[in-house]
């Protein structure tokens, strides 16, 4: 229980981590799909 502060704190970090990976990624995926610039 005295430890739920820092667990708490570190999972919310982790989740916004892997949830900017994400959107990141679909980011690139829309722009790989729509503007791709490798096509001539």
């Amino acid at each position: 229980p005295e430890a739920a502060g820092t667990l708490s704190r570190t999972l919310f970090v982790g989740l916004a981590m892997i949830e900017t990976t994400a959107i990141y990624s679909l980011v690139i995926a829309l722009l790989v799909l729509f503007a791709n610039p490798f096509v001539k």
